[in-house]
C-alpha cells in the first residue's frame, strides 16, 4: 500500500470521561495495489491570500471562515472525466463563537495556488485561542468548529468522458486512475480552554512525484495548566477526527482495484487534556 496516513494521539488526559472509535477497512483486489492522486499544475492565474487576525474580547465573540479551492486541468469538473483529467479540492471551514467571557484570538492563514514542491503547501493556518467563562455571568460558553479536506480524482483514459477508473486500452503502459478524499478537524463545547491548531494541505504541483498532503494538529488543555496536572486541565467537551475514503484503478478496470476506507474520533468529557495530530500523503504518482 503506497499511500501513508499516520494519526497520533498524545497528551490525552481527563476526569470523566473519554471515548476513542477507530474502524479501518482495507480491500484489495487481486493483483492491484492503490495508486494514489498526484497533484494537478496551476492554471495561468496564480493567487495568494494572506490574513492576520487578532482579536481580544471581554464579553462576546464570533469568528467565521470558509475556503474552497479548486484546480483542474481539464474542462468538465465533474464525472465522468475528460482525457487524462485530474480535479483537485482543497476545502476548510471554522466557526467560533464565545458568549459571557474573556476570549484572546489569534490566526494566521496563508492561501497559495501557485505550483508547490513536497515542502510547500496551498494552504497554511495556525490559530491560538484561549476562552475563560466570565465566573459572575453564569453560563458563560465557546463553541469552536473547525475542518479540512483535500480531494483528488483522476483518470488516464485517452478516450473522452472516460469512466473514473481503468487507463485506457488493453497493454497501454499508463498508470491507472484514482479517488481520494481525506477530512480532518475538531469541536470544541468549553468554558475554559487554551487551544492550539494547525493544518496544512497540498494540491497543486507540476513536478512529477509530488504527492497531495493534508496535515492537521489540535492541541487544547487548560489556561496556565500545570503540565501533567489535570485539575487545571480545560473544561468542557472536545473532539478530533480523521475521516479517509481512497480508491485505485487497475490498468484496465473500470472499477476501483483497492479500496481503503478510515474513520478515526477521538472525544473527551470533564477536564481534560488533549492533543491529536493526522497527516496524510498520497503515493508519488507521475
Amino acid at each position: 500500500m503506497l499511500t501513508t496516513l499516520s494519526i497520533k494521539v498524545a497528551k490525552m488526559k481527563m476526569r470523566l470521561s473519554i471515548v476513542i472509535i477507530t474502524a479501518l477497512v482495507i480491500v484489495l483486489a487481486a493483483g492491484g495495489s492503490a495508486m494514489a492522486a498526484h497533484p494537478v499544475e496551476a492554471g495561468n492565474e496564480t493567487a495568494v491570500i494572506t490574513v492576520q487576525t487578532s482579536a481580544a474580547s471581554q464579553g462576546n465573540f464570533q469568528d467565521h471562515q470558509s475556503l474552497a479551492l479548486e484546480q483542474t486541468n481539464g474542462q468538465n469538473l465533474t464525472p465522468p472525466l475528460q482525457s487524462s483529467q485530474t480535479v483537485g479540492i482543497i476545502g476548510a471551514t471554522e466557526d467560533t463563537m464565545a458568549v459571557h467571557g474573556t476570549t484572546t484570538y489569534v490566526k494566521s492563514q496563508t492561501v497559495d495556488t501557485n505550483d508547490k514542491n513536497v515542502a510547500g503547501d496551498n494552504l497554511h493556518t495556525d490559530k491560538i485561542i484561549e476562552f475563560n467563562a466570565s465566573p459572575d455571568e453564569g453560563g458563560g460558553r465557546m463553541t469552536s468548529s473547525e475542518d479540512v479536506i483535500v480531494a483528488s480524482m483522476s483518470t488516464n483514459v485517452t478516450g473522452p468522458l472516460s469512466c473514473a477508473f481503468g487507463a485506457g486500452s488493453p497493454g497501454a503502459a499508463v498508470a491507472p486512475a484514482s479517488n481520494e478524499i481525506v477530512q480532518a478537524g475538531s469541536t470544541l463545547d468549553v468554558s475554559q480552554v487554551s487551544a492550539h491548531t494547525t493544518n496544512d494541505a497540498r494540491v497543486i504541483s507540476d513536478t512529477p512525484g509530488t504527492p497531495v498532503a493534508l496535515d492537521y494538529s489540535i492541541a487544547a488543555q487548560g489556561i496556565n495548566q500545570t503540565p501533567g496536572d489535570i485539575s487545571g486541565g480545560a473544561v468542557g467537551t472536545g473532539t478530533a477526527y480523521v475521516n479517509a475514503d481512497i480508491q485505485g484503478g487497475n490498468d484496465n478496470s473500470t472499477a476501483p482495484d483497492s479500496t481503503v476506507e478510515y474513520h478515526d474520533v477521538t472525544s473527551v468529557d470533564g477536564l481534560f487534556d488533549l492533543a491529536k495530530s493526522v497527516s496524510y500523503t498520497s503515493a508519488p504518482h507521475n
